[in-house]
């Protein structure tokens, strides 16, 4: 089922598989502003990363004294969620813990994505509610695409910026962190690619900025990264998308590490809490 809302100038399709984005559309142009899916490239759009960012070793990690199963990135991004509110410029979707959730996270919770838009900007909104008697780790993060014809853009940050990635060599990360590019508001796509061993993701912290802004020859979308943590780039080859990914966490540092509150970044939640994480993506005139 896919779910679309809109107002006089943006128009936003989302999907109840994962809470996923699949268009974004200014009007009255009608022009796509989000990647759309080939599986010769990437065959997502915007997966929402929960409750881990990446993976486990094996794809198997520790809760209770208890191994469990995670896919890749979480599981949230596989399942339906369920609509709770719909307007004309406004969508709620949830998630809810079931017997099926708990053989891969062993908690009750509700996750909430809330989606709604004013002028060019999609608001994003997300909370998870820890509705078990124990406190759980998490990490979360979000993952849209834009398209990048040619590979010619620049991200332009909010603040002046001294960029510090973590190190990953060997494609493993270490929480080293190194200098990235020149210190400034702008990361140029002939900055990203990364040494050979060390994959094809940055992973910034440490940012400044509340926002930062994808230019290409035809657009710019800007994207809310005020509160998260860190700020992904993938990929950093030369493909014809970018994804600009607002993350609390990073991937293992410890490849053997199986302990959801070693992870860094990780959201410990107690008991009745709720974590809220708020981004927007908005489409700006070149």
């Amino acid at each position: 089922m896919i779910y679309t809302i809109a107002n006089q100038q943006l128009r936003v399709s989302v999907k109840a598989a994962g809470a996923e984005l699949t268009s974004l559309r200014t009007l009255p142009d009608n022009t796509e502003h989000l990647w759309q899916r080939d599986p010769l490239w990437w065959n997502a759009q915007a997966p929402i990363l929960f409750p881990i960012i990446n993976r486990w070793p094996e794809d198997l990690y520790l809760a209770d004294g208890r191994l469990y199963p995670m896919p890749f990135h979480g599981f949230a991004r596989l399942l339906e969620f369920i609509p709770t509110e719909r307007a004309v410029d406004r969508l709620t979707l949830v998630l809810a813990a079931n017997e099926w959730t708990r053989e891969f996270f062993p908690y009750w919770f509700e996750l909430r994505a809330r989606h709604w838009v004013e002028e060019r900007r999609l608001w994003l909104e997300y909370t998870v509610a820890n509705q078990d008697d124990r406190l759980f780790w998490f990490n979360f993060g979000l993952h849209p695409g834009f398209p990048t014809p040619g590979r010619e853009f620049v991200l332009r940050f909010e603040q002046p910026e001294q960029f510090r990635r973590y190190a990953r060599p060997h494609e493993q990360f270490t929480g080293e962190l190194v200098p990235f590019g020149q210190p400034g508001q702008v990361i140029r796509a002939a900055d990203l690619p990364l040494p050979s061993d060390e994959g094809d993701t940055v992973v910034l912290t440490g940012l400044q900025s509340r926002s930062v802004t994808l230019e290409t020859p035809t657009r710019q979308v800007c994207v809310g990264i005020a509160g998260f943590s860190d700020l992904a780039i993938w990929p950093t080859a030369d493909k014809p998308f970018v994804c600009v990914e607002p993350w609390f966490g990073i991937p293992n540092i410890d490849p053997t590490n199986r302990e959801p509150h070693r992870r860094p970044g990780a959201i410990p939640l107690q008991p009745g809490g709720v974590f809220t994480a708020t981004s927007y993506i908005e489409v700006r005139r070149s």
